[in-house]
């Protein structure tokens, strides 16, 4: 029986390890509020080149938080990242601008990466925007579970160049919270980061 009840205890202690593990891994810290604690009241004396949000996941989300970043901080552009499978529907980056124009913000303030289908690609084509414009600091927004591996993409598409990129997940998504594990939806997104992260260092 003691042993019974010891294996049920380490079962449980591997079990909470490994979802603290896996949280820590797939999330990265919003470094936005480090270093703008009343970023959403307008009080950031920071400057910064550009506000980047890529689709997937709960787009919509991503959209809306990246135009709430915009609005509230000093930034010369807007960029919005990610192609549609379908090609006779308008690209992802472009409902996002969309989105983005109905919400006030100009034209000439958005920019767009049309092509991009994954992670990687949205890294690598935006990249060229960031530094064909001579971006230096580029404020990174999108799910909070996908947060880590994207900014991995992105400072690897941006090596050498001197451009910092900046965490700033979005926080209130219904796919994603501390309670992940008791879902389905929460399982499948992890395992699918963790992947995707070791897939990232083994062809790094």
């Amino acid at each position: 029986m003691i042993k019974f009840f010891a294996w049920i205890l380490a079962l449980i202690g591997f079990f909470v390890i490994f979802i603290v593990s896996t949280t820590l891994i797939i999330s990265d810290k919003n470094q936005l509020i480090e270093i703008c604690p009343n970023y959403k009241n307008g009080e950031c004396s920071q400057n910064f080149d550009a506000v980047v949000a890529i689709s997937g996941g709960n787009t919509s989300l991503r959209t809306r938080k990246a135009i709430e970043i915009f609005k509230s901080v000093s930034a010369k552009k807007l960029i919005f990242s990610g192609a549609n499978s379908d090609p006779k529907i308008p690209s992802d980056a472009r409902q996002m601008a969309n989105l983005a124009r109905g919400s006030g913000i100009i034209q000439d303030e958005i920019l767009l990466e049309e092509q991009a289908q994954n992670t990687h690609q949205n890294a690598q084509f935006t990249a060229k925007i960031i530094k064909q414009n001579g971006y230096k600091r580029v404020i990174l927004t999108t799910s909070k579970y996908h947060q880590a591996r994207a900014k991995l993409e992105f400072e690897k598409a941006l090596k050498d160049s001197g451009v910092e990129i900046i965490s700033a997940p979005v926080l209130n998504d219904p796919d994603w919270n501390e309670f992940w594990w008791v879902k389905l939806r929460g399982w499948y997104l992890s395992m699918s980061e963790l992947f995707g992260i070791f897939r990232f260092y083994i062809g790094a």
